[in-house]
């Protein structure tokens, strides 16, 4: 169970680094007079939002595990990390 710990740490403090580029991404949306900016933002912002669910799914998944599940939970955490850090590259 040591090992879970950082990894859910981990993911936690990237939600939270995340959420920070989301509430960017949301205020230079209102700046943003332009449709097709804002439309690129929506989706942008829609996918983030997706993404970030399924990795608090992960999350609490991985709380949940066994031992036997954890790797496979902790290898789901990585790979949405990896996907949120790609989603937020416009």
């Amino acid at each position: 169970m040591a090992d879970v710990d950082p990894s859910l740490s981990r993911a936690e403090e990237k939600i939270e680094e995340f959420n920070d580029e989301l509430f960017r991404l949301k205020r230079a949306e209102a700046k943003e007079k332009r449709a097709d900016a804002g439309t690129r933002v929506d989706e942008a912002v829609s996918d983030y939002e997706r993404r970030r669910a399924a990795l608090e799914k992960s999350l609490k998944d991985l709380q949940s595990a066994g031992e036997h599940a954890m790797k496979d939970e902790q290898k789901k955490i990585d790979n949405a990390l990896d996907e949120l850090d790609a989603a937020l590259e416009l």
